[in-house]
């Protein structure tokens, strides 16, 4: 069995699919470092969960909202703020891991992780929900 590429990206990948692969890494991480650190069973659920699955849902939502509303120039306009996304993201599951390990200073680390994630998801509505407003048929 093959692989058949239906058409080939040139050069290298969009920002967002570079997100949604560094996503899928890091939810194998998440996945794995229990075995070697089980004791940190919570901070490492959180890579699987907010460097994980929280970009690799906003990167597909992104695709999807673009592609729908036939805006997929979109995506690359927004290709730094795409990898802005992920750099916050993995701030906000650093300062979320650090809580297992110092934990005098959880609640300033919750609260940080938690501001870098709502920043997110704030910057990320601000540009890609007013995509709903135009899909086609509407």
């Amino acid at each position: 069995l093959g692989v058949i590429r239906i058409h080939k990206v040139s050069g290298s990948l969009p920002p967002y699919l570079q997100g949604a692969r560094i996503s899928m890494v890091l939810i194998g991480v998440g996945l794995a470092m229990p075995v070697f650190m089980p004791r940190q069973l919570l901070a490492w659920e959180h890579v699987v969960f907010i460097a994980g699955f929280l970009q690799l849902t906003l990167a597909v939502a992104s695709r999807v909202l673009a592609a729908h509303a036939g805006r997929l120039e979109i995506l690359s306009l927004h290709g730094g703020m795409t990898r802005f996304f992920g750099m916050l993201l993995t701030l906000a599951m650093i300062t979320r891991i650090v809580t297992e390990f110092w934990p005098s200073g959880r609640w300033l680390s919750l609260a940080i992780a938690s501001g870098f994630v709502l920043g997110v998801l704030f910057i990320w509505g601000r540009i890609f929900l007013p995509l709903v407003k135009s899909f086609p048929g509407r």
